[in-house]
């Protein structure tokens, strides 16, 4: 289970149908309590949309406390995308709503646009299904991928972002650049933090990792659901010899979704949460 502190009782890092999970807010707190954790971060892409529905269901559970947060998609300088989630933010924050206003339009002008990638490939999809399969909430391309499952085009989501939607693959589509400085400042400005998601996942994120710490990058996600125990680690040493939060979750999106991304699958130390306090008392 790792150190003495770390307990299977904290996940910071999940997602709701608010953005592309599969289960509701209400759902996933729910899940949440009944599996015994008693911090939940909930962090979608681009919108805190899931936030208020999912803190009203916490109220129902005494012994959970939900973590407000967003997820957002930034650029890197030495190119490709990386994630910071925002923690113990203030999700009626003028100027991060309005950016994410932007990101949503940005992101449905995306998604139309692979679509049509795709269907000048062959592959027989329609931008209704994605919507359909979104059901209200902010189309990603993990909705995309679930429509290539449901069309027999490929067995996994994994297989879906392999083939066609990662990085330089057939269906790719670059999203509008958001600066790595402008990013973390847009956290500031909501009354929270900032800390680098799964960042084996960022090309060369130790190059882009001094102008995030100028900016005020408090932390890294190092205990992370798929990453292994010396993945791990490495992540929390690099994260120490900063002076940065060592921080952890399972990125869940549902049931079935990616291997390794369980609710409450990492061992998260209790000790995340005493930086948490010092950074934002009124947030736990």
């Amino acid at each position: 289970m790792g150190s003495s502190d770390s307990i299977n009782r904290i996940d910071l890092h999940t997602h709701t149908t608010a953005s592309d999970g599969t289960l509701s807010p209400e759902a996933l707190v729910r899940a949440a309590a009944e599996r015994g954790l008693h911090y939940l971060g909930i962090a979608d892409h681009d919108t805190t949309n899931g936030l208020p529905e999912a803190i009203r269901e916490s109220g129902q559970w005494p012994h959970l406390t939900v973590i407000p947060a967003v997820e957002l998609s930034a650029t890197s300088t030495f190119g490709g995308d990386f994630h910071l989630l925002g923690y113990c933010i203030d999700a009626t924050s003028g100027p991060l709503q309005h950016a994410l206003d932007e990101f949503r339009r940005d992101r449905d002008a995306r998604v139309e646009r692979i679509v049509e990638k795709l269907r000048a490939a062959g592959v027989d999809i329609t931008l209704d299904r994605v919507e359909d399969n979104a059901d209200g909430g902010a189309i990603s391309r993990a909705h995309i991928g679930r429509v290539l499952m449901e069309a027999g085009e490929v067995a996994s989501i994994d297989e879906a972002f392999d083939r066609w939607l990662g990085t330089n693959r057939p269906a790719f589509v670059p999203r509008k650049p958001l600066r790595a400085a402008d990013a973390v400042e847009l956290v500031r400005q909501s009354g929270g933090f900032s800390v680098l998601a799964h960042p084996l996942t960022m090309g060369r994120y130790e190059k882009q990792l001094p102008e995030l710490i100028d900016a005020g990058l408090a932390g890294i996600e190092a205990y992370y659901g798929p990453y292994g125990s010396q993945e791990r680690s490495m992540l929390a040493r690099l994260a120490d010899e900063h002076g940065l939060i060592a921080t952890g979750g399972s990125d869940y999106h549902g049931p079935d979704h990616r291997e390794g991304r369980d609710l409450g699958n990492v061992a998260v130390p209790e000790s995340v949460l005493d930086r948490f306090r010092q950074l934002a008392p009124a947030c736990l």
